[in-house]
């Protein structure tokens, strides 16, 4: 019988930041601090009638066990975390008769 080791936890995380500079100065920091495959990107926050705005946003997913050290880092780049969800959330649910499988979201 082949066992499977458990699938390693991750958490998105996504930081509000008040400009692009504030948000780029984090992911660096993440590069940096953590590991230079940090999967996580910046992108500006407004769009239509606040199209000129600064606000940037910054999100990613990573380890569990890194989370931690994602928001410290955050908050010393001048960041606010405005999502933290286990990114089993992030998935589709599939229906099986009347249980829900592994996986989070919602059902339709």
């Amino acid at each position: 019988m082949e066992v499977h080791s458990p699938e390693p936890m991750v958490r998105i995380l996504a930081a509000r930041f008040p400009d692009r500079e504030h948000a780029w100065q984090a992911l660096e920091s993440l590069h940096d601090r953590l590991d230079q495959s940090v999967e996580a990107e910046i992108a500006p926050l407004a769009s239509g009638a606040n199209a000129e705005a600064e606000d940037t946003l910054l999100a990613g997913h990573f380890p569990e066990e890194q989370a931690p050290r994602v928001q410290e880092i955050v908050r010393q780049a001048g960041g606010e975390i405005v999502a933290d969800v286990d990114e089993r959330w992030t998935r589709p649910r599939y229906q099986s008769g009347n249980a829900a499988e592994e996986g989070g979201g919602f059902t339709y």
